[in-house]
């Protein structure tokens, strides 16, 4: 995904689309808005937009870096959202989005599940399959506690 993006998903053969966009982004769960009212979820995140380089971890091992990514901020909105399930199982500063899972219920309802690193569970229940991924132009280095390894692809 480019900078200052949007994604719009009205069917879940694009799932992977906005999986695969979103995939490393971390939130706090302050940043997890179920509105009941007018059944819509939304989650505020900040997703990897662009590798920084970096330098090799070690000298002993050239090839393996500590990897740094820019981040950017965008908003996951999902509309017609009958059930939301938010379950925090620890307490931590941020947590990372790994994948969304997706089944069609019997009921002809959707169900949207988000992976995680495991301390919170995310789960979603829609009459409608429509969601929107915006990012909203601000920009961070901060890596927020999270290392990864890896070969770099930029230099």
């Amino acid at each position: 995904m480019n900078d200052n993006c949007t994604i719009t998903i009205r069917n879940a053969s694009n799932i992977s689309q906005l999986a695969d966009a979103v995939h490393d982004a971390v939130f706090r769960v302050e940043d997890v808005l179920w509105d009941s009212g007018r059944n819509m979820f939304q989650l505020t995140m900040w997703r990897e937009c662009e590798e920084i380089p970096s330098k090799p971890l070690l000298r002993i091992i050239p090839f393996i870096h500590k990897k740094r990514f820019r981040r950017v901020r965008c908003i996951m909105t999902w509309q017609g959202v009958v059930e939301a399930s938010v379950r925090e199982s620890s307490s931590i500063d941020h947590h990372c989005l790994t994948g969304i899972t997706y089944s069609l219920l019997q009921n002809g309802f959707h169900s949207i599940r988000f992976q995680t690193e495991g301390a919170i569970e995310l789960h979603l229940v829609a009459n409608e399959f429509y969601c929107t991924c915006e990012d909203t132009g601000e920009f961070t280095d901060e890596q927020f506690g999270f290392v990864t390894l890896g070969r770099p692809t930029v230099k």
